[in-house]
């Protein structure tokens, strides 16, 4: 075809610029060369693009779509970090094509919203949102919430977001207009996900448990005889270790959250109540930690452990014999209709597939 002829003449221009390269030009005239053949490649695989996009545009059918995963690829080739030839093919002729062409690359296309050809990606992204907002919904928000939370680790101004983060930002708020219904809905499932489907405290608490057993345990072996710098490593290894039961106990049993809905805010407290109630003052009591030393103070560091590793280890078996006695009285099955009423009300008929699926 003659997309595939475009596509291997930039194969073949890339390979023999690498080539000359390697022969020893003057770094200017390789420089020069080099961009002269990335420009060329461009044009080569954008003429590739427009065949194959052509062609799904055409007839839709499963020989023609794959070639899209290739023509994503093809934007890495782009020549400059701004929206190049390639974008600007893929912008123009993929808006064309047919929504649900797009929904199997639904991953591909939105890390491609934090390269250069994130505008481009955006404007097919933003006819999935519309046509297909049920699947997209959930990958988006979750790109969206990382994006974010990047962002806001590298200090970034909440005026002036990262071009990702706007584009997600502003497809989140296209579909939240376009289909409030069905927004309310995920919205809905996916709080109960949230609440009733994560691990309870107790499958949390022995998970940090077991971590930190097998941790002892592994350095309890390397102490096969005494020795004053091994015994001066035990102690820092069980001090180090007493920091952190510290703050899993600010973590498990902590202030319960009185920002959350109220639903939600119902359904944690009887909870957290409860966990609180059968283990806070028992942990507290068996490893002589309290919530507030987690905080770093002046000389926590240089603290004596509280007890000898032997008895650390005693102690975390103990604990983990108890958490894991109480997790296996957890029901193996519970009707869906008590776990979640949202995810129960849906019905068993067949999913309405996108056109040409399988």
């Amino acid at each position: 075809s003659w997309g595939g002829l475009c596509s291997s003449l930039g194969t073949l221009t890339e390979k023999s610029a690498e080539q000359a390269a390697a022969r020893g030009n003057t770094p200017d005239s390789a420089k020069d060369a080099k961009a002269a053949a990335a420009k060329k490649v461009s044009q080569y695989l954008a003429q590739a693009m427009g065949c194959y996009l052509e062609a799904v545009q055409i007839e839709a059918t499963e020989k023609a779509r794959i070639h899209l995963p290739k023509c994503l690829w093809m934007l890495t080739k782009d020549i400059s970090s701004t929206p190049g030839l390639l974008c600007q093919t893929l912008e123009s002729r993929g808006s064309k094509l047919p929504s649900w062409v797009w929904l199997p690359w639904i991953p591909q296309l939105l890390t491609g919203l934090c390269r250069a050809e994130g505008r481009s990606i955006k404007t097919l992204l933003s006819g999935v949102v519309k046509a297909y907002p049920q699947a997209v919904y959930y990958s988006l928000r979750a790109f969206y919430l990382e994006r974010r939370d990047v962002e806001r680790a590298k200090g970034g101004s909440s005026s002036q977001h990262m071009p990702s983060v706007a584009y997600a930002e502003e497809m989140m708020s296209t579909l939240r207009r376009s289909h409030a219904s069905l927004w309310s809905s995920l919205e809905a499932i996916l709080e109960e996900l949230i609440v009733k489907f994560r691990p309870s405290y107790e499958e949390e608490l022995l998970a940090t448990i077991s971590a930190l057993l097998e941790r002892a345990e592994s350095h309890a072996e390397k102490q096969s005889m005494p020795h004053r710098a091994k015994l001066e490593d035990e102690d820092a290894m069980v001090a180090s270790w007493s920091k952190t039961l510290s703050r899993i106990a600010a973590k498990f049993f902590r202030a319960t959250d009185s920002t959350a809905p109220a639903s939600r805010r119902d359904e944690r407290v009887k909870k957290t109540t409860e966990f609180k109630r059968k283990y806070k003052e028992d942990f507290e009591n068996d490893f002589k930690v309290n919530p507030s030393d987690s905080k770093e103070s002046p000389g926590a560091g240089d603290s004596k452990p509280k007890f000898k590793l032997a008895e650390y280890i005693t102690r975390l078996q103990k604990w983990k014999t108890k958490l894991e006695a109480q997790v296996a009285c957890t029901p193996e099955i519970l009707p869906l209709i008590e776990s979640s009423h949202s995810l129960a009300m849906f019905s068993s008929e067949p999913p309405d597939l996108w056109p040409g699926p399988c």
